[in-house]
């Protein structure tokens, strides 16, 4: 940072008055701004606010699943399920309807351990 003035009380005064001019300044706030974002994590929430949905589909898809093997169904039901539950207004998401993939999530999340 440069100053003016030829006397060490006119240099501290020309930094003091700069210093005050970049803390009133645009810049700065911005940079407030963005340090307070961070500290409340904001962002982070905003992320996850945004991938809720792909967790709500796949544990709708998960209940269902669950729901056919409680009910000694087959998991050939699934795809004809979520299309009703879609139809319903229920987030399914596009992926994991198929009979195989409620084989791989009975194997994988219910079976006993």
């Amino acid at each position: 940072m440069t100053f003016n003035g030829k006397e060490r009380k006119s240099q501290l005064g020309s930094l003091r008055k700069k210093i005050h001019e970049h803390e009133n300044g645009q810049q700065h706030k911005v940079a407030e701004d963005i340090c307070r974002k961070a500290r409340n994590k904001d962002l982070e929430a905003v992320v996850v606010e945004q991938q809720k949905h792909l967790y709500d589909s796949t544990t709708t898809i998960f209940r269902t699943v669950y729901s056919l093997m409680k009910n000694n169904r087959p998991f050939t039901d699934l795809p004809p399920v979520a299309d009703l539950q879609i139809v319903n207004g229920l987030g399914m998401g596009f992926i994991l309807h198929s009979d195989s993939v409620a084989a791989e999530i009975s194997e994988r999340s219910f079976a006993p351990k």
